[in-house]
């Protein structure tokens, strides 16, 4: 909602009704999560307005277990919006000159990153920043590499082999934490 206040001035926040809702599931090449598409309506100088905002709540599975839960999903975007509509925790943003023009956001919390472009590029730099700590990681491994001798290449081949297992068992342990932690609380 501020990155959209911060390039959007000319538009205010107003109260408002939700009086439809339908919930989806996207799936798509590996993605997948659940949405509800808003209907909602304001008043603005007396007149009456209503508008659709598509998915305009998101909640995504967690990745490489994401096919089997589309019932899941569409039942926990379902919970969480039920609990907006109940707290009216959501804000519709109205332009100044044109009242028709509108937009619905799910949350009023200051970071909430559902759908934010914020949350896409700071996802991308998180990703590379882990890349470049794996090529440091390995250059740090070699930084006094020399050319071993014939009898000693295969040693060298089975210690990367190994070097490169640990690091992929530790990444799939930390992920199976996170697993294990977001069911346990129920996130999941």
């Amino acid at each position: 909602m501020k990155e959209f206040q911060w390039t959007h001035p000319g538009y205010h926040a107003v109260q408002g009704e939700v009086t439809v809702s339908g919930y989806d599931v996207y799936k798509q090449r590996g993605n997948l999560y659940s949405f509800v598409n808003v209907d909602y309506s304001y008043y603005v100088n007396g007149n009456h307005y209503q508008q659709q905002q598509k998915a305009a709540l998101k909640f995504y599975s967690f990745p490489i277990f994401s096919n089997t839960k589309t019932g899941y999903l569409r039942d926990e975007v379902a919970r969480r919006f039920s609990r907006i509509q109940q707290q009216k925790s959501y804000v519709i943003m109205v332009n100044d000159q044109q009242p028709a023009s509108s937009r619905f956001f799910s949350s009023k919390q200051a970071f909430y990153c559902s759908g934010s472009a914020l949350k896409n590029f700071l996802a991308g730099i998180l990703f590379m920043l882990a890349v470049f700590a794996l090529v440091g990681f390995l250059a740090f491994l070699f930084r006094n590499y020399k050319a071993p001798s014939p009898v000693n290449r295969k040693q060298l081949q089975q210690r990367i082999i190994k070097i490169i297992l640990i690091i992929f068992g530790l990444l799939f342990t930390i992920y199976l934490a996170f697993l294990i932690y977001f069911k346990s609380t129920g996130k999941l």
